[in-house]
């Protein structure tokens, strides 16, 4: 089903606890955010398959859900979802330092998630905006590019495997 928008928003908030929801998003990944390839599946099994053609429950596999965001680097702040939470050391102008060092071996991170805003307006034709949101979502790939005189344009592939239900909020501008 494709839909259509006046124009989205997109905000998120690091994660105290895996899988719990943020309850102030504030940050952005860049300018110019871009959402495509949204998705969540949910892989649903018959159990009253044997002798039976009627269908009485379902075990549900697993959930997941993805999206590739498009933006233009603008702050250092998404770093937090790849490493660990950057420290700041200096005076002004101060130095952040984000890093990426093992805790138990070699191929064990340490990383935060996320829970994720994603609004749309003019969803709903009685003027109430939809929000979905994310819980625990993870950057699993970020591609950075550039040229001469050029602004450096990041994507980054994010995924999750918990929503909260689709809510609705009447934003009248962009939050």
């Amino acid at each position: 089903m494709v839909r259509s928008s006046i124009y989205g928003y997109l905000k998120y908030g690091i994660e105290s606890a895996f899988q719990t929801e943020q309850s102030s998003k504030t940050r952005v990944f860049g300018l110019e955010q871009k959402i495509s390839g949204l998705q969540f599946l949910v892989n649903r099994i018959n159990l009253g398959q044997l002798y039976s053609p009627e269908i009485n429950a379902f075990a549900f596999g697993r959930n997941e859900g993805r999206m590739s965001v498009e933006f233009i680097l603008s702050n250092p702040w998404w770093l937090d979802l790849i490493f660990e939470t950057g420290v700041r050391t200096g005076s002004s102008p101060y130095t952040w330092t984000w890093d990426s060092s093992p805790s138990a071996n070699s191929t064990v991170r340490q990383l935060n998630s996320a829970s994720i805003d994603i609004g749309f307006q003019g969803e709903v034709s009685n003027g109430v905006n939809l929000t979905r949101t994310p819980l625990g979502a993870v950057v699993s790939q970020v591609s950075i590019r550039t040229s001469m005189n050029d602004v450096v344009r990041c994507t980054a592939d994010v995924m999750w495997g918990k929503e909260n239900t689709i809510g609705t909020n009447s934003y009248v501008t962009n939050p």
